[in-house]
């Protein structure tokens, strides 16, 4: 059975199935790629969807609804007609389209797929995106990050070349920028950023307010008007001044050069530079280093994107082959790793963690407490899988419950982030008042690839746990699958100190430490103190270089002691 490749856009949508060939784009008998992410009404009271409907949006604004997508997982509703509609319900509607082009391309009956979202979409958008899936029939297997899906589809045509990317991608409502790697079959994801709000639809906005200022704007609100601005803006790339001559429409005519339009977009640009900003810094990677920096979505032909890539990243920019296409191609390839397709055995894809994770704790400073405060437990910018461990305690010697709200974000008040779920234990055990002791628990965050989220909370004193399983990023598990998952966060979910790998190092050093020379001996006890730092901080890349380096030490002390009867050096 096919598993579609969807690119759920803004503006327009897409699908694409891979094939022996490599992925392609599905198209309708007319020949169309693209299904306008556009929802109607006419006048007999029928929803329309696509291409109809966004012509009769052109004539009959009014009638139409587009640009739903930013707001999927918020309070956001529309009417048409006699019908009340959010955005879950338009994109479902645009999906269930989608997915009867595909059925009759293929001549089969589709009912699973992959869909891309933007990178920085947080968890009530991607949950929206499930449910709108799963009211057009369509079975989610996978929610891939749009920039991931670009850099695939990107990178399963280079082959095996060594490159570091930087993808940014400007489509109808939202960008989003991410960095990544390239190597052996590898697509290494760096880092992820953007926002969600910010895209292509904006940049017009400004131009249509700049058009119509001084005039009543109200009664020139129609598409037909958008549609010559929009027109006028693509003019502008390639153009240093156009005229938006509104006169059969009752409007002015204005013109506009290249350099007014950039500075009414500044503050637009700003945000962009400020998203790519933040996943260089995540990246740990630095502008020159990168090889390429490959542009996305219909928006980024605007020169001041590639004016900005360019300034932040020292090189030109370079505009992806067969651009439109390129997210909903590489959702096809993603499908097609999930299918396990021959043509992609050698091929692996890493992600990163969009949005920190972590839970509300007190903090206390000056002998005050101060609720409310955002500890992560998973950052921002993490490889996934991932699994990172953090102590805390009860406030009271005599508190015997401890409430976990778990949330998304960044900022350091919970009140400005997302929260997600709750955790509870009880039955903590009571000390006495007197003692001032406080009872320990160990919060465990293990996260998969597939966005399954496992929290486990360990009470120190009597190993009681309680275990609270968020499926944030795909469908509802089956019985079979819930054990796999179970086994595969059981696999990451263990401190790093617990890993047998890593006490066999700690065990062979210490061998080794014993018997050397007083001068080499503080040298090798240096090199453990930085791996134990290493993995009490719990960041694997800095764990498999300290684990590399005390490694080496001790080889070398075993090959110039002669020492290999004594240790096995791993």
């Amino acid at each position: 059975m096919t598993t579609l490749g969807i690119d759920l856009g803004t503006t327009n949508s897409l699908i694409a199935v891979f094939s022996d060939d490599g992925p392609r784009v599905l198209t309708d008998t007319a020949g169309s790629r693209s299904v306008p992410s556009v929802v109607a009404i006419d006048d007999g009271g029928k929803l329309l969807v696509g291409a109809a409907a966004r012509a009769r949006a052109v004539y009959r604004p009014d009638d139409a609804v587009s640009r739903f997508k930013p707001y999927m997982g918020e309070e956001h509703g529309y009417r048409l007609g006699e019908h009340a509609l959010g955005p879950v319900s338009l994109s479902a509607l645009v999906l269930r389209e989608l997915k009867a082009r595909a059925e009759e391309a293929l001549g089969e009956t589709i009912d699973e797929a992959v869909i891309t979202v933007p990178a920085w979409f947080r968890e009530p958008n991607r949950r929206a995106t499930i449910e709108a899936a799963r009211l057009a029939g369509l079975r989610v297997r996978h929610l891939l990050n749009e920039p991931t899906a670009a850099a695939l589809a990107y990178g399963v045509a280079q082959g095996d070349s060594e490159q570091a990317i930087a993808v940014l991608d400007l489509g109808g409502g939202t960008f989003d920028v991410t960095i990544l790697e390239l190597y052996d079959g590898m697509v290494d994801v760096r880092a992820s950023g953007g926002d969600v709000h910010l895209g292509g639809e904006d940049y017009t906005d400004v131009l249509l307010r700049h058009v119509l200022s001084g005039t009543t704007t109200d009664a020139l609100q129609t598409g037909a008007v958008r549609a010559l601005v929009e027109r006028a803006k693509r003019q502008l790339s390639h153009e240093q001044t156009v005229t938006v001559d509104l006169s059969t429409l009752g409007g002015p005519t204005v013109s506009v050069d290249r350099e007014t339009y950039d500075r009414l977009c500044a503050p637009l640009n700003q945000r962009l530079r400020r998203c790519v900003q933040e996943a260089l810094v995540q990246s740990g990677l630095r502008g020159p280093s990168i090889d390429h920096v490959l542009l996305v979505g219909g928006a980024v032909r605007m020169p001041a994107v590639a004016a900005i890539a360019e300034s932040l990243f020292g090189q030109p920019a370079k505009l992806a082959d067969d651009v439109d296409t390129l997210v909903a191609r590489g959702a096809a390839v993603q499908a097609a790793l999930l299918d396990k397709h021959a043509a992609l055995r050698d091929v692996m894809v890493t992600d990163v963690l969009t949005h920190s994770l972590g839970v509300s704790v007190v903090q206390t400073w000056d002998g005050e407490h101060y609720e409310g405060r955002f500890m992560a437990v998973l950052s921002r910018g993490t490889t996934l899988p991932a699994s990172r461990q953090e102590r805390l305690a009860t406030l009271h010697p005599e508190q015997t419950t401890l409430v976990l709200q778990v949330f998304e974000g960044e900022h350091r008040l919970v009140e400005k982030n997302e929260r997600i779920g709750t955790l509870e234990i009880q039955g903590l055990p009571k000390h006495p008042v007197q003692s001032g002791k406080t009872e320990a628990v160990d919060v465990r965050f293990s996260q998969d690839v597939s966005g399954l989220l496992q929290i486990d909370a360990t009470v120190l004193s009597t190993q009681q746990t309680k275990r609270l399983v968020l499926e944030r990023s795909s469908r509802p598990l089956q019985e079979g699958e819930r054990a796999q998952a179970d086994r595969r966060l059981a696999a990451i979910a263990m401190h790093p100190r617990e890993a047998q790998a890593n006490r066999q190092l700690l065990e062979v050093a210490t061998s080794v430490m014993m018997v050397v020379p007083q001068a080499e001996r503080d040298t090798v006890d240096r090199y453990i103190l930085a791996f134990e730092s290493a993995m009490d901080k719990q960041v694997p890349n800095d764990i498999v270089e300290a684990n590399a380096l005390l490694t080496a030490v001790v080889r070398d002390l075993v090959n110039r002691h002669g020492l290999h009867d004594l240790v096995d050096v791993p």
